[in-house]
């Protein structure tokens, strides 16, 4: 894709999070008293937001340089959605599974997003090159992330724990990502191209460790609360 392709991409996607964050924040003062699930769900969609950016970035969609201004946003709308988690965990008396895995889980996701606000930094500063490696490579964390949340708006335990272990497919092919390509990048000449490519590609398998404890972290808290 061309710089001006690029560019203009990049600022439609801009353009959008930013209308959807709008929308997000009107909703959630109409809101008297989110619950818990609500948040948790509020909190997974901003790494959604940030999993669109970054995939964006490593499919050279968008200009990493020009992404790491919204990114840092996003990033910090994250850690007030969970701050707002916490605080709405500390008020009520019950809440949908133990404190616990709750607070694992949002520390997961929360991990989520300050990685790939990292993965944003670091393709900027090292100007990574591109390569098979790089194209659509986060899709997975955001099936990931989508079933994470379809997990927490249902009241069906069995399709909850459906939609965990789908989760936690979704991440570790992820993390198969990260194992093929690092395969391709050892078959490539040692050169500084190749060490940035291994050090983005650990970034991305750090994402997929934190997903899949954050769906292990729901899978605990159902087994204590139902089994």
């Amino acid at each position: 894709m061309d710089n001006a392709r690029i560019s203009t991409f990049s600022l439609w996607w801009h353009t959008t999070w930013k209308v959807k964050n709008m929308f997000r924040k009107l909703l959630h003062r109409k809101r008297p008293r989110p619950s818990v699930a609500d948040l948790l769900i509020e909190q997974i969609m901003v790494a959604l937001d940030a999993t669109e950016l970054a995939n964006m970035v490593c499919s050279r969609e968008a200009d990493a340089q020009k992404s790491r201004k919204p990114m840092r946003s996003i990033e910090h709308e994250g850690d007030d959605a969970r701050a707002n988690l916490v605080h709405r965990m500390d008020l009520v008396f019950t809440v949908p599974l133990e404190r616990e895995d709750l607070f694992r889980a949002s520390r997961s996701i929360d991990d989520v997003t300050d990685n790939l606000r990292d993965l944003v930094r670091e393709m900027a500063k090292w100007d990574v090159p591109p390569g098979r490696w790089s194209n659509n490579a986060l899709a997975p964390a955001g099936d990931s992330l989508r079933a994470l949340r379809r997990a927490i708006a249902t009241a069906d335990t069995a399709k909850s724990r459906e939609q965990c272990l789908i989760a936690r497919h979704h991440a570790s092919r992820l993390r198969k990502r990260y194992q093929d390509g690092l395969t391709r990048v050892f078959a490539e000449e040692l050169s500084m191209d190749t060490l940035k490519k291994r050090e983005v590609l650990r970034r991305i398998d750090s994402i997929g460790s934190r997903l899949t404890e954050a769906a292990d972290a729901l899978l605990d808290g159902m087994v204590k609360r139902y089994l």
